[in-house]
């Protein structure tokens, strides 16, 4: 796989991240960014096109108006997340900013464009993670690495990855949104 291309089209909050060896660890960086209101660029590319960012209980008259969201898109712990509406309307409170077929949202700037990254394959990586919004909602990109490299069987890990997922969801929630995971440890020989 050395020297190999790996490209990452991202449409919406799901996310790549490689975990790379570097010393005597195994390090996370993403290979995507959250398609989210998180996101200053995709906040105003929303607002430009006619919709409007606001978190449910603002959208609600509960909260005080801002556009003063935490923007490292990692981690989100839950809280009540600026979501897309239609102005003046209880819909769609979309909290992705990017999907496929959506197309209530997509009146209102919600596309379905990716985000195309590209990124050589090297001998120090170790294993690529694409999941769901639902497992970065209380995990980092770091615990989730840290966590799959205790296995050397790829579904073992994913199947631990997503128990681990669903148990922090109801920690914090009676529901968990949408857990989906594919771990791939990268083979050099």
């Amino acid at each position: 796989f050395d020297g190999l291309s790996l490209l990452t089209a991202n449409v919406g909050d799901s996310r790549a991240v490689i975990g790379e060896h570097c010393g005597g660890t195994v390090l996370a960086t993403p290979l995507s960014s959250d398609q989210t209101p998180f996101r200053r660029d995709e906040r105003e590319r929303i607002n430009r096109l006619g919709g409007c960012i606001m978190s449910s209980s603002q959208q609600r008259g509960l909260q005080p108006m801002h556009q003063d969201w935490k923007e490292d898109g990692e981690f989100s712990s839950g809280a009540d997340p600026p979501r897309v509406w239609w102005p003046g309307r209880d819909f769609p409170g979309c909290a992705f900013t990017r999907s496929l077929g959506d197309s209530l949202a997509e009146q209102v700037g919600v596309c379905g464009e990716p985000e195309i990254t590209s990124r050589r394959i090297t001998s120090k990586d170790a294993v690529l993670i694409v999941a769901s919004d639902g497992v970065w909602e209380f995990l980092t990109n770091q615990a989730v690495v840290n966590l799959v490299m205790r296995f050397d069987d790829p579904h073992a890990a994913t199947k631990a990855l997503i128990a681990e997922a669903f148990s922090l969801w109801m920690q914090h929630d009676y529901r968990s949104d949408d857990i989906t995971a594919v771990v791939a440890f990268i083979d050099h020989q």
